[in-house]
This record gives structure tokens, C-alpha cells and sequence, in this order.
């Protein structure tokens, strides 16, 4: 398994009824955009997850989302 930058950036996401705060995570490696709803770190931590079941290459991952959370988001989220 590799460890993987990733870029972590807020936006509005589609939830099931409205749109509503979320965050789009990017593989620095392929590119690859997964976007979840909430902006906390299990948000993000679940978008690593989702990352890493996605990967178009059929890779497994490790995505650094916590180190790319750090830089923006308040970790008690």
C-alpha cells in the first residue's frame, strides 16, 4: 500500500433533499475527485476510505486526508 497526498477543499455537495456543506478530496497521484457530504475530519476520513475502494487504477491506497485536513478545517469538527 502506498501513501498518497491528497488535496482537500470545501464546497456544496447534493445531500438527499438540498444542497449542503462538504468537501471534494483529490488523489494527487491520478487526479481522482470523490466529493462527501460534511466538513469535519470524519468526512474526510471517509472520503480517504471511498478513495481507496474507487481508485480507478484498482490501487489501495493510503490517502492522507488527516495531514491535508490540517491545514484548513478545525479538527474538532
Amino acid at each position: 500500500m502506498v501513501r498518497v497526498k491528497v488535496e482537500v477543499e470545501e464546497t456544496t455537495v447534493q445531500g438527499d433533499f438540498t444542497e449542503v456543506d462538504g468537501l471534494v478530496v483529490t488523489c494527487d497521484k491520478y487526479g481522482y475527485q470523490i466529493e462527501v457530504g460534511g466538513i469535519g475530519n470524519a468526512s474526510a476520513k471517509a472520503a480517504g476510505a471511498k478513495l481507496r475502494m474507487d481508485c480507478p487504477q484498482g490501487e489501495t491506497n493510503f490517502y492522507e486526508v488527516e495531514e491535508a485536513m490540517t491545514s484548513y478545517v478545525d479538527p474538532d469538527l
